[in-house]
């Protein structure tokens, strides 16, 4: 079930993956990660207030962790919830050994001390979910114009450059343009889904170049 969910998470089929990910958190409810990642899910599904809910739990059962931290923040940060958002991201910058993503932490943190920049941040998560929306229709193109704009709103949202590295993986078959839009995604947020799309357009590429080789033998 692991196995299918992961891969569900990796084409963004959300509901499917938060399918598997309840069985997995409902049997193994004391498992370390299982709230976790089917909080991962449910925030792709747009179910904020259940991923709430996972992530509090996976908290209060394995005590603070830096991934933990990091998605409480971000879901606050995310849905308009200023206060808490900076005490979860100061408590993830606390855990973060990763400069990259500290300095993106910082941002965020910045960003929510600000009105004005907390406003345009809010537009670009609206965009960014119109935007998948489309994806999900099948009309990418209209779904990159909408995330493109929305990374003008905001340049801090992970997920954005997660789906922008799909399109281009998965739609223009642009290996190495998918992998920087992930590597960028993941100074943001080590989130696992991205951490496997990111290893398979780097197989992709190689598979690609490989390809090439053999048929100019």
């Amino acid at each position: 079930m692991e196995r299918l969910a992961f891969n569900a998470l990796g084409m963004q089929a959300y509901d499917k993956a938060c399918r598997y990910l309840e069985r997995i958190a409902d049997r193994y409810p004391k498992v370390p990660g299982v709230h976790y990642n089917y909080a991962v899910g449910l925030i792709g599904a747009g179910r904020q207030a259940e991923a709430l809910r996972q992530l509090l739990i996976e908290l209060s059962r394995g005590g603070e962790r830096y991934e933990v931290l990091k998605a409480l923040g971000e879901l606050c940060y995310r849905s308009g919830r200023r206060s808490p958002a900076r005490s979860y991201l100061r408590g993830a910058l606390g855990h973060c050994a990763d400069e990259a993503q500290a300095g993106g932490i910082r941002q965020q943190i910045a960003v929510a001390e600000s009105p004005s920049r907390y406003t345009s941040m809010l537009r670009g998560q609206g965009l960014f979910q119109e935007a998948c929306r489309f994806q999900e229709q099948g009309d990418w193109h209209q779904a990159r114009a909408l995330l493109f704009e929305a990374l003008e709103c905001d340049g801090t949202n992970a997920l954005i450059f997660n789906n922008l590295g799909v399109i281009a993986m998965n739609h223009e078959q642009a290996y190495e343009t998918a992998e920087r839009y992930f590597e960028e995604s993941l100074k943001h947020a080590e989130l696992p889904l991205v951490r496997r799309n990111l290893a398979r357009a780097a197989f992709l590429r190689t598979s690609g170049r490989q390809s090439a080789l053999k048929g100019r033998v």
